[in-house]
Parts: structure tokens; sequence; C-alpha cells
């Protein structure tokens, strides 16, 4: 069932029901949250399937595919639709799934403002940097270190280096004591903006992927399904990777082929964080 134009003001649960899947990763990846007046800080539903509907009906979102391609089976032994069939997803609450995914995509990918961490996340690292690098502590002779380790600040023409390992524990220490005393609210947790800019397109596909997965992850039922019945595969896995070419985030056919260059993308960026506000949720 395809919606010409979601209904904002008035419950429908006809599209409601529509919305299911896209509604259920939304609460998980893109929360409303809310400050009580104590300071307790809880999360509630999510504001991006209301936003998903305004840019639905308005023919804003960034996606480059249309409906009837994604229904149309393609003519080999495993095209989208027929895996969405073996491993009993209903394909048209998938549709605005993957609609809202894509957009999401994009929104996070493309002329997206970067954020940098917190002065407090900054801190954190240096002290596990530094106490990574310590091997042993004792009260008369102090900090044992495994390596050399030198602290430096520096401005254009002046720096200042601190060599004593004794001194970069101790600043470390202090630093630790303190971490646990900033409030929510102050300068030591709040994140600065930069510049916009757009990210790999492996990063991209990464992102996808990593969406989708998160859905299955509140969807065992379909999560345990990975063999293959009727001749049909149901490797999710392969899926996603069908999906990271019939959405047009790559053009390289063996995606549809083959899951294994998702599988090199997801070792290459198993641990890492994307850093940018979305444009759109």
């Amino acid at each position: 069932m395809i919606i010409d134009k979601f209904s904002t003001e008035i419950y429908q649960p006809e599209e409601e029901n529509l919305l299911e899947y896209m509604v259920a990763l939304a609460d998980k990846i893109a929360p409303d949250y809310v400050l009580e007046n104590g300071g307790a800080v809880y999360a509630v539903d999510s504001q991006a399937p209301n936003i998903f509907k305004r840019r639905y009906n308005s023919r804003r979102l960034r996606v480059a595919f249309q409906y009837e391609d994604f229904i149309n089976r393609r003519r080999d032994d495993e095209n989208i639709i027929d895996i969405l069939d073996a491993v009993g997803i209903d394909v048209d609450k998938f549709w605005y799934l993957l609609l809202f995914i894509s957009d999401y995509t994009e929104g996070s990918t493309n002329n997206a403002s970067r954020i940098s961490n917190t002065p407090t996340q900054d801190i954190e690292s240096i002290v596990q940097f530094v106490e990574d690098n310590q091997e042993s502590f004792n009260p008369l002779y102090g900090f044992k270190h495994k390596q050399a380790i030198r602290l430096t600040l520096s401005v254009k023409g002046k720096k200042i280096e601190i060599n004593n390992p004794e001194t970069i524990s101790l600043i470390t220490a202090l630093c630790k004591e303190s971490l646990g005393t900033f409030s929510e609210n102050s300068l030591w947790n709040r994140h600065k903006v930069s510049e916009k800019h757009s990210t790999s397109n492996s990063i991209k596909i990464w992102l996808f992927a990593s969406l989708l997965r998160q859905f299955f992850e509140l969807y065992p039922q379909f999560s345990n399904q990975k063999k293959h019945k009727g001749g049909t595969s149901k490797s999710l896995l392969l899926l996603i990777s069908k999906l990271v070419y019939f959405t047009g985030i790559t053009q390289n056919p063996d995606y549809y082929l083959t899951d294994e260059n998702l599988k090199a993308i997801l070792r290459q960026y198993r641990n890492y964080k994307l850093d940018t506000i979305n444009n759109y949720y």
C-alpha cells in the first residue's frame, strides 16, 4: 500500500501500521529527550517519524529509487523481494523503512556539520592514554611508565613541553578526580559544531548497512532466519548488500551479487563513530 500523503494532524491506524518498522528504528537511533526540573534526562518517543512524514509529503526525501523498481522481481536467483518474502518481512512496511534509512543516511553524510568531542570526552581520552602507559605506582618512587612520555602545548611561535612522567601522571590523576563533578549542562559537556562536510562513500555504505542491522536487532524473528529455503537465500547481509546497490549508494554491481565488499566495509569501520549532525532529523 503506497500513501500519497501521510496524515499529520489525525491518527490513521493504517498509516501508522505501515510505519511500524521505521518508527521502531527511529526510537532507537534518534530518540527525543526530556529534561526534568531535578536535572534528570530521559528518552521519549522520537520526533523523526513526524519529520519523515512532512518530508515525504513535500517530496523532499533524498532518495534516488522508486517503489515500482523496488517491487519489480528481477530475473535472478536471489532478488530483494524474494529474500524479504523468505525471511517473513512485510514488503510495504520495509519500503518506508528503506526510505527513512536512505534519507537519514544522506542527512548524516552529505554536507553535514561535524561535532567535536566535549572537553570531558577529550580529558577522558587523555586519562586513558596516560594510564595505558603507566606500568606501576609506588608511594615512595611515584609512577613508572612503560615508555617515555611527553606533553606538548603549542601556539604559533611558542610551545611548552613537559617531559617529567611524574608530572604528567599527576596532572592526569587530578583530571580523573574531577571528571565526575561536572554538570551535564556545563561547558565541560558541550559539543562544538564545525563546518559542513561530506563523508566518503564507504562511510555512507557503512552507515546505511549499520542502520539496517540495528533494525534487524530489533526484530530477531527476522535475524534468526539465515538458512536457504526453496532456493532463496535468507542471508540478511546479502540482502543489505543488494540494497546498497539498489538505492544507488554504490554503482558497483558486485554488491548486488555478493556481500564480500560489504563485509570488507563493515570490518574496516567496525569501531568507527560518526561525528556529524543529521541535516534533517
